[in-house]
């Protein structure tokens, strides 16, 4: 396994594979997500939630942001991977939403899924994860999450607030840099 930046066509046949993971604990909250190309290299991303969150929350918040990744990329067709069965039960439609603050961000993925030519969401189990989890795990634990790390796209995501969901509220869009001001569960 090896990470590359080399230059692919998003617009191949071929499906591109986005696993992800939420690592809410003690020291911190993170997400994790990898992009895999059709032709096997690996594209990581990484951040850190400094707000208070389910796991759920952070399993969803990693979703979208690898979503958000592949769509900045332009990719059409995406398989999307996920340990939590929750989720992916959730975003397939076959498992109701009990929790009010996840119909938002279940509302957010199926508008960013508007953007694919073909999408699917598919349950595996933690062990067939582990690059997703080691990223989120370590997103959770560092205190100055830094890009010196040498990991792309990883940032630090401050206050109480979802920024993913912020945007579904008229809040900071995909271009805008300002920080998303509502709380995520505050509606």
């Amino acid at each position: 396994m090896y990470v590359t930046n080399a230059k692919e066509d998003p617009q191949e046949n071929h499906f591109w594979r986005l696993n992800f993971d939420g690592a809410p604990n003690a020291l911190g909250n993170g997400i994790g997500a990898v992009l895999v190309s059709p032709n096997g290299d690996y594209h990581p991303f990484t951040s850190k939630l400094d707000f208070d969150c389910t796991s759920n929350m952070a399993e969803y918040e990693a979703c979208i942001m690898g979503i958000r990744a592949a769509i900045e990329r332009k990719i059409k067709t995406l398989e999307v991977y996920g340990d939590s069965a929750l989720v992916i039960y959730q975003l397939r439609g076959e498992w109701k939403i009990r929790d009010p603050k996840l119909i938002r961000y279940r509302r957010l993925v199926l508008e960013l899924i508007e953007e694919f030519d073909n999408i699917t969401f598919c349950y595996l189990p933690w062990e067939e994860n582990q690059m997703a989890d080691a990223l989120a795990t370590l997103a959770s634990m560092i205190k100055d999450l830094s890009p010196d790390l040498g990991i792309r796209g990883s940032r630090r995501l401050k206050g109480n607030f979802s920024p993913f969901l912020a945007a579904v509220d008229g809040g900071a869009g995909a271009g805008d840099r300002r920080p998303a001001r509502w709380p995520v569960t505050s509606r």
